[in-house]
């Protein structure tokens, strides 16, 4: 009984056992919930320090960071945190960040 599983960033599909796929789906979740209850706090932390020393450009850094780990979330995954942090990231760099000002129109 074989799964198939494709992702648009690949060329080809790849076909899984079910056990495979499982494993994977397992090994998704852990990661996820790694990003969620250790690498996003620290980067919330770091973020917070950031401000406070009035470290913009690495605050913004630090919050591309902070969005990047809801970023592959489908709509039906979202929860308050993804959102809050999405929608937060995405207004603090477009008031903060200066390279989206440098990028030509014709370039886009």
């Amino acid at each position: 009984d074989a799964a198939a599983w494709h992702s648009p960033s690949l060329a080809r599909l790849v076909v899984l056992d079910a056990a495979s796929l499982a494993e994977l789906r397992r090994s998704r979740a852990a990661i996820r919930s790694q990003l969620e209850t250790e690498a996003l706090p620290m980067l919330e932390d770091w973020f917070r320090h950031a401000i406070r020393d009035h470290q913009v450009e690495a605050a913004c850094a630090v919050r591309a960071h902070m969005a990047v780990v809801f970023r592959p979330l489908s709509a039906a995954q979202l929860e308050r945190r993804s959102v809050v942090t999405l929608l937060s990231s995405w207004v603090f760099l477009t008031t903060n960040y200066d390279g989206f000002r440098r990028i030509e129109p014709a370039a886009v």
